[in-house]
């Protein structure tokens, strides 16, 4: 369905793009930008909040020397003074934009531009407070895809029933959503989580991921375990509920257990008195006590990151482009 464009003159929309390892796509993510400035030069004014998230290539560099040349967008530049991971990016991002409307955009160019169009129609014309990104299909490899396809079918069944198929890593949201989002202030961010748990009026349009122009992902192995350990922990009881289960279901194991070796023990059917029995509770009892102290003390070391009240981000230094006088505070 096709959304009719705004009706209010010249809405500001911010776009959040994390970078990290992204020196390669820097220069064809610009020439996006700006002819996607351009195109819609009528409908909005597009503003680009640029965070370098600890990247060790130079990202910086590219973008400090090429940034000036474009002038169809105006450009911010915070250079964090290490890697916090993305989620925190977006948040510093989000943050400093100045924008009506927000939306956070990988660097790699695999999200198309004109779904975020879209979307940003359907909450500008307050259809939604926020519209995500549903995933229908993607450009990935093959191993990518169905790590992707077995997590997120798993993220719905276990923590958010209400989460599309294929996953949503992409949003706009208006001011109000954006506002709500930064009161969350967990140190462990799962910002999809968060937008679910908020609530709001919420559409979803779909499509496709496009495959990766340039340069290598740094989504590894272990970012991903952590993003679903995140998810987990910070959105749902479930490994308590997990836990609780193993222990009642080694009681009445154990229980079992008891009555068989007392009524061989009685018929003399067990050579060692108490070697079975011992062994296996010991082994039984011995894992579920080290798996259930796993878990509490996630739990617990999640909890006191929250109570240190640290920043989630530190700007190093900030630069901004083409602004007509300083950005005023929204």
């Amino acid at each position: 369905m096709t959304v009719a464009a705004p009706s209010k003159a010249r809405p500001r929309l911010s776009f959040i793009l994390p970078i990290f390892r992204s020196e390669l796509n820097i220069p064809p993510l610009l020439a996006a930008l700006d002819a996607f400035a351009h195109e819609h030069a009528g409908e909005f004014e597009l503003e680009c909040v640029f965070v370098i998230d600890g990247s060790p290539d130079d990202a910086r560099g590219v973008l400090l020397a090429l940034l000036p040349q474009y002038d169809a967008f105006i450009s911010q530049v915070h250079d964090l003074s290490r890697n916090f991971g993305a989620p925190f990016a977006v948040r510093c991002g989000l943050e400093r934009a100045t924008g009506d409307y927000f939306a956070p955009v990988a660097a790699d160019l695999q999200e198309p531009f004109e779904s975020i169009h879209e979307m940003f129609l359907q909450v500008c014309n307050d259809t939604a407070d926020v519209c995500f990104g549903q995933r229908v299909g993607r450009e990935d490899p093959w191993l990518s895809k169905q790590f992707s396809r077995v997590y997120w079918a798993l993220y719905r069944r276990l923590v958010a029933r209400e989460l599309p198929s294929g996953g949503a890593d992409l949003f706009v949201c208006n001011q109000r959503v954006r506002a709500a989002l930064l009161q969350l202030r967990e140190k462990n961010g799962f910002l999809i989580g968060q937008m679910l748990w908020m609530g709001f009026r919420r559409t979803f349009v779909p499509y496709v991921r496009k495959k990766r122009e340039a340069g290598r992902s740094s989504w590894s192995f272990r970012k991903r375990v952590a993003y679903l350990m995140d998810s987990l922990f910070l959105f749902s009881d479930l490994p308590i509920k997990l836990l609780l289960s193993l222990g009642i279901f080694g009681l009445l194991i154990s229980a079992v257990l008891g009555v068989s070796l007392t009524i061989n023990g009685i018929f003399g059917n067990v050579s060692v008195p108490g070697y079975v029995a011992t062994v296996t509770t010991v082994s039984f009892f011995g894992g579920l006590n080290s798996l259930g102290l796993g878990i509490i003390g996630e739990y617990l070391w999640r909890t006191y990151q929250n109570t240190q009240q640290r920043p989630l981000s530190i700007v190093r230094e900030q630069h901004r482009f083409h602004y007509p006088e300083d950005p005023p505070e929204r």
